[in-house]
């Protein structure tokens, strides 16, 4: 129960097995396995917060008074506490997965989730590295893997894992978790997906050579991994955030305030779902990114505000 917030475990002590607390580590055992460690965090993180709200506007716990008010007087009260809507939208989706299970179960008549709807987000335009941008990150990574003295250069890691990123459009979770065996060829094979998905993805012939580079020369062995740390273990998202943002400040040395850069691992999918769309259409694009739907890829048919801005001025 070390998810739940402390609150919480204090109810665990003296719950009954038709209370939320228990009902939500059942269903963690028995529902929710397989799935990354930011998902279930994020998920127990959710639920542990609803079950305190719970708590708090009615008195008790017992899941047969839950009912769809409940989570609607929840969601307005995220919204009154300033969340975003994404952020009330996950909620939602991680209490929506938790309902179907209690229902599935037997342990509500009615889903908890009956008839409320997402919040509509205008996605937008995703963030991503222009071309000239992306050049000087790439420079500045360059530079950095030159610059060193040391055979097992963590910045010519940063380095093959910035192009990685850039060549297959994976998310860092799923790139961090591909073992050495796995690339064969031009593909990473029986790459784990979000969502429990399992693919093999496509990467170009540089990148390829850069990995083999980074593997006979520059990396740490130890473990089965990869990309592995400086000390041969499992390479942490927190560690790849961190190494870009050093790139990014690099690359923006010479730049003029307004101009500096920022650099996270979701932009450089977001610029190979860009170039996707460019080089091709967006079923591909679609395809290289892993979506079943087009309604994602359709942000990357739009313009910025400043290519817009352009367009309008031709128009007579």
């Amino acid at each position: 129960m070390s998810f739940l917030p402390i609150k919480i475990e204090n109810f665990v002590q003296h719950m009954d097995q038709d209370e939320l607390p228990a009902l939500i580590v059942r269903y963690f055992h028995e529902e929710v396995v397989g799935r990354s460690p930011h998902t279930l965090y994020a998920r127990k993180t959710d639920l542990g917060k609803f079950c305190l709200f719970y708590h708090a506007i009615n008195g008790h716990l017992q899941v047969k008074g839950l009912m769809p008010q409940d989570v609607k007087l929840y969601l307005n009260d995220l919204e009154a506490k300033g969340y975003a809507a994404n952020s009330r939208n996950r909620q939602l989706g991680s209490i929506r997965a938790f309902g179907s299970w209690l229902l599935e179960n037997g342990f509500v008549k009615i889903h908890p989730c009956k008839s409320i709807r997402d919040v509509h987000v205008d996605l937008g335009v995703p963030k991503a590295p222009r071309d000239r941008e992306y050049h000087r990150l790439r420079k500045a990574a360059e530079v950095r893997a030159t610059n060193t003295g040391f055979r097992f250069s963590q910045h010519f890691r940063d380095m093959v894992i910035l192009e990685t990123l850039n060549s297959s459009g994976l998310r860092i979770s799923e790139l961090l978790s591909i073992k050495l065996g796995q690339l064969k060829g031009k593909r990473f094979h029986n790459v784990k997906c979000k969502g429990g998905k399992v693919r093999s993805i496509s990467i170009k012939s540089g990148t390829c050579e850069l990995i083999g580079t980074y593997v006979s020369s520059h990396r740490t062995e130890g473990s089965e991994y990869l990309f592995t740390s400086k000390n041969g273990l499992q390479l942490d998202r927190v560690t790849v955030w961190k190494s870009l943002k050093k790139i990014a400040q690099a690359a923006s040395a010479n730049l003029q305030p307004h101009e500096k850069m920022t650099l996270h691992p979701h932009m450089l999918r977001h610029r190979h779902g860009f170039k996707s769309r460019e080089a091709k259409d967006a079923v591909f694009a679609a395809a290289r990114l892993g979506h079943c739907s087009l309604n994602f890829v359709h942000r990357y048919t739009q313009e910025t505000t400043e290519e817009e801005q352009i367009i309008l001025e031709k128009i007579d």
